[in-house]
């Protein structure tokens, strides 16, 4: 089954744990307005046909029945291929052993060997220092022009390169991106004399190469070449 940004939505609500079904309607219908709660309830079907979430029994504090989604427990293997898959869009580019290892809580000496053995099938492969760098020159970019895109409308995206080394439609991703991680999104801070601060979190930091927690826009200076 091919995940939908709207099955990564649920998924997402889920990581966190179990939720019944008005508290995921209450998030991404209501307050996000990302789907209908008719299109809820299908992806729900959907995604439990698919044996990714499962139904779970449960009791009210007034003793009524009520019935909660949650996220079937995958086993290790099939962790690691949703690490590369999820991280490869989340980071624009094929995550390290390090990162996938991170994600998925296990030692890289684990998950290396788990790799290698689908790395061919999910056309993965071990990303060198200059590959990693450019990486991370390519999302920073990318994550400024999301987060500068309401405050600079006409903002020119940058060139997104993907896996067949044709340029992506970048405005396309960044929507699907935005809504997906939003997390690694910067704050923007506008400063007096049309000027932007950016607040970086994290991981965006960690993943970017970024040594600064605060950036001003533009912020090309910080790269050796450019892209």
């Amino acid at each position: 089954m091919a995940l939908d940004i709207k099955d990564n939505l649920i998924i997402e609500c889920l990581k966190v744990g179990k939720k019944q079904f008005h508290e995921l309607e209450e998030q991404l219908v209501e307050k996000r307005g990302e789907m209908s709660k008719t299109t809820l309830s299908r992806h729900l079907k959907n995604l439990e046909s698919e044996e990714v979430i499962r139904r779970l029994p449960g009791r009210s504090s007034d003793g009524r029945s009520i019935i909660y989604y949650e996220l079937v427990e995958l086993g290790l293997e099939a962790q690691i291929i949703d690490a590369i898959k999820t991280l490869r869009k989340k980071y624009l580019g094929d995550p390290t052993i390090e990162e996938v290892s991170y994600f998925v809580g296990e030692t890289p000496e684990i998950v290396s060997k788990i790799i290698y053995k689908f790395a061919r099938k999910l056309g993965w492969m071990s990303p060198t220092e200059a590959f990693v760098e450019r990486r991370g020159e390519e999302l920073t970019k990318f994550l400024e022009f999301i987060a500068m895109k309401k405050f600079k409308p006409t903002l020119k995206p940058p060139a997104l390169w993907g896996d067949s080394g044709v340029i992506v439609d970048t405005k396309k991703t960044a929507k699907e991106y935005g809504k997906l991680f939003p997390e690694m999104i910067p704050k923007v801070h506008p400063q007096p004399s049309d000027k932007y601060i950016l607040e970086w979190g994290d991981e965006a930091m960690k993943v970017t190469g970024l040594t600064v927690k605060t950036t001003e826009f533009p912020i090309t200076y910080l790269f050796k070449f450019e892209m």
